[in-house]
């Protein structure tokens, strides 16, 4: 008798745990705990301080090294190099393809996701491929052909970080909201180097006669274009110390302490679907810089995050004689944004409730493209 009660006190504790957790996936939604191992050893390069723009290299140190010091060969970059962090991954080998089988393109979600075991905000794979191969940018992911000219590094960064178009001509198309090809010399400010025809189309003028989104023997971007990287930087510092209600965005350099909403979608002709939504373990990191803005909503509040373009891919390699042999394509395929997960304090009827991130939404000049539901991803939210 005493051995079935046993048996029957067994059977019932099991039966009501497994209804407690049914009951807490059901109203939780996706839930995710971090795995044991999934982040890879994060070294650091070179490091100031926390709220930096963080880069991060998919290659050896050595190689890491020589492209980082690539960048500071650029009066600007070396400049404001106070502002940025390196780090490198070794022991990880992205699954890279070739993009129309003329560029090198790394970015996809497994990428995205290793990159968040170091500060991301650009991520940069160093692969070697044929001298034809061109190398490229997306999003905040830069892949780069060993076999290009090492200043290929410095072109397609500032794609990425200031959203500069192509110099060379013809390019196809234009990022939207560029702004170093234009049409009259006074938008330069009085900060050009001179004023010359060509900057993507004919009709465009850019502020330099010769520069690295130009040409890849140049070791300069020039005054108007270093006037819009340094724009960029003081943009970045100020969303990187954002206060939300009284605390700053957590910032956290060991990545496996933290979490991050991942959203992956498809893009065709301007429409953004959602594919999946998920909570992954490691650090946010940023998106790169575009004509889309994205920001959190909660009740009555609405915080800014960051920009990001899903719109083009850039692709530009070296020609014998230095110049660049380049194409802007239209991305017809899927994209990652890695978003931070932030708590908001409310009070009603004086008693304070901690609420997470509702809802994100993308926006293109203002107008709000698309709305992605957040309540739904379970997730340990990082303190503020």
């Amino acid at each position: 008798m005493k051995k079935t009660l046993i048996v029957i006190v067994v059977i019932l504790f099991v039966f009501i745990s497994l209804i407690i957790i049914a009951f807490f996936i059901f109203t939780r939604g996706i839930t995710h705990s971090p795995k044991v191992g999934i982040l890879e050893e994060c070294k650091t390069l070179f490091y100031n301080d926390e709220n930096k723009n963080n880069i991060i290299f998919f290659s050896n140190g050595e190689e890491a090294k020589k492209y980082m010091d690539s960048l500071f060969r650029f009066n600007i970059l070396n400049k404001r190099k106070d502002e940025f962090n390196f780090f490198y991954i070794d022991d990880y080998k992205p699954n890279c393809e070739l993009y129309n089988g003329i560029a090198l393109f790394c970015h996809s979600r497994d990428l995205v996701k290793k990159a968040s075991s170091c500060p991301n905000d650009y991520i940069i794979v160093i692969e070697k491929q044929s001298p034809s191969i061109r190398s490229s940018a997306y999003l905040n992911v830069i892949s780069i052909n060993s076999e290009n000219p090492i200043t290929v590094l410095a072109h397609e960064f500032g794609h990425t970080f200031a959203n500069l178009a192509e110099e060379y001509v013809p390019a196809n198309k234009l990022p939207r909201n560029q702004r170093n090809c234009v049409e009259e010399c006074k938008d330069f400010l009085g900060l050009e180097n001179g004023c010359f025809q060509g900057c993507s189309k004919d009709n465009l003028i850019r502020s330099i006669e010769n520069g690295i989104m130009r040409t890849l023997k140049s070791e300069e971007f020039g005054n108007f274009n270093e006037y819009l990287i340094d724009l960029r930087v003081e943009e970045t510092k100020k969303i990187k110390s954002k206060s939300i209600t009284g605390g700053a965005i957590k910032i956290i350099e060991d990545c496996s302490d933290d979490e991050y909403y991942l959203i992956e979608a498809g893009y065709q002709n301007g429409v953004i679907d959602v594919l999946s939504k998920s909570v992954e373990q490691g650090c946010a990191g940023s998106n790169g810089y575009g004509d889309l803005s994205y920001n959190f909503t909660f009740e009555d509040t609405s915080i800014e995050i960051g920009n990001f373009n899903a719109e083009l891919i850039f692709t530009d390699g070296g020609t014998e004689d230095g110049e660049i042999d380049g194409e802007l394509f239209e991305n017809n395929e899927s994209f990652t944004l890695k978003l931070p997960i932030i708590e908001k304090s409310f009070v009603t009827d004086e008693v304070p409730i901690v609420k997470k991130t509702a809802k994100l939404e993308i926006k293109r000049e203002g107008e709000i493209i698309k709305e992605i539901d957040l309540t739904d991803i379970g997730a340990r939210a990082c303190l503020i």
